[in-house]
């Protein structure tokens, strides 16, 4: 069990550094959760089909445009741990580099949750700042 939950964050991440973002929402349960930090431009609890297109919108927003997986780790039947470095380019072109440590959950060999848990939120107000937005509100 623990390689093929290793196996579908790895696939996560392919999908999400290539902006599949429908392929992405295939290995979710439909109402997973994605629960963002207070301090997160995005805060706060989003489900399904809902926090499927809020991260996408908010990957748009930074420019992300690739990722790099360091570590994939499992802990039993349901916990997988990953780290890794989001990359991408600011609102003057600049690029930019910023590690992203997230817990999943998984049932069935679906994501049933996702908690980020590092995130440099200065860096993220930076970014978004440089691209002219002050505040991110997903249309979802």
């Amino acid at each position: 069990m623990s390689t093929d939950n290793r196996q579908l964050i790895s696939d996560l991440y392919k999908f999400a550094a290539t902006g599949d973002f429908v392929r992405l929402g295939e290995l979710m349960a439909p109402d997973y959760a994605l629960v963002q930090s207070p301090g997160h431009p995005m805060a706060g609890t989003w489900e399904g089909a809902a926090a499927t297109a809020a991260a996408g919108q908010f990957s748009q927003a930074l420019g992300i445009s690739g990722i790099t997986v360091h570590d994939i780790a499992t802990d039993g039947p349901h916990r997988v741990m990953s780290l890794v470095d989001l990359i991408g380019t600011d609102g003057a072109g600049r690029p930019w580099t910023m590690p992203l440590v997230e817990c999943f959950r998984i049932e069935n060999g679906r994501i049933t949750e996702v908690r980020p848990f590092y995130w440099d939120q200065h860096e993220l107000a930076a970014i978004l700042a440089s691209r002219g937005i002050t505040e991110f509100r997903p249309t979802v």
